[in-house]
């Protein structure tokens, strides 16, 4: 078999992976545009998380935004905070960048670490918000330092406490590290 020849078969393979890859996509977009509108947001969660897992698909605004909107709606305001960022990477909207400026102005970015030599791990927020959205994401900074000793995403504006550490989460997105 010449060279040309075996070059010319595996261009043509792969560009049959890419028209499976592109298909599947399709799908998967059509299946979460239908389930957003009926409003069955852990259905679009799940193709959303399918498309991600899709070696070599191209994600675009509506996917990312579909995913906020589905992250959303289940109360997980961390992947719906990452979803509107990557959206906003594909296409700059006015919608997303004012949930996403909302979002910023309600929690801030965190980075937590607490040494192994640390016998306790316990972060405790002054005043506990009343929405379930922040309580939740509070929930969620407190099991991922228990089993990880080590949490990086959003929490509610507040003074907190870690072990003995005290800080203030202002808002906006820049990184606040407490290392203990």
């Amino acid at each position: 078999m010449t060279l040309i020849m075996m070059l010319s078969l595996l261009s043509g393979s792969h560009a049959a992976e890419r028209g499976t890859v592109a298909a599947e996509h399709s799908r998967l977009t059509e299946e979460m545009r239908g389930q957003a509108a009926r409003e069955r947001w852990e259905a679009v969660d799940s193709h959303y998380r399918q498309l991600l897992a899709l070696r070599g698909a191209d994600m675009r605004y509506e996917d990312h935004w579909l995913g906020a909107q589905a992250s959303s709606n289940q109360g997980d305001v961390q992947s719906t905070w990452q979803r509107l960022k990557h959206a906003l990477d594909e296409e700059f909207t006015d919608e997303a960048l004012t949930w996403w400026a909302t979002l910023n102005v309600q929690y801030g970015e965190v980075h937590l670490i607490v040494k192994a030599d640390e016998p306790t791990v316990s972060l405790t927020i002054a005043e506990m918000p009343f929405e379930p959205e922040k309580r939740a994401t509070i929930a969620a900074a407190q099991a991922a330092l228990q089993a990880d000793r080590a949490f990086h995403g959003l929490l509610p504006l507040g003074q907190y406490q870690l072990n003995e550490m005290s800080f203030e989460i202002i808002g906006g997105p820049a990184v606040r590290e407490v290392i203990r």
